[in-house]
């Protein structure tokens, strides 16, 4: 909701929220999980058997930065490999 408020409140000023929804991303803050040998109990719950990285984080925040994607707006982009959808 407040993705979908703000996008309302600041679309007359031409300004676009969208929001980014990251499923299990492999960063240093997992190094727990991956010291108790779970790591790939975490992975086996992607859809391609591996945590997502950082990079395709930031690849999904360029693709919507672009002009070309003004279009989408007030929306919440799930950045989890699927894990949502078919989990």
């Amino acid at each position: 909701m407040m993705t979908q408020t703000a996008a309302l409140e600041l679309g007359a000023y031409g300004i676009r929220v969208v929001g980014i929804a990251p499923g299990g991303v492999d960063t240093p803050i997992i190094q727990g999980y991956k010291d108790m040998g779970i790591i790939d109990k975490l992975n086996a719950c992607q859809m391609r058997g591996k945590l997502i990285k950082p990079e395709a984080i930031a690849n999904a925040v360029y693709l919507l930065s672009l002009e070309e994607e003004d279009a989408i707006n007030g929306s919440v982009v799930m950045v989890d490999d699927g894990y949502a959808s078919f989990k």
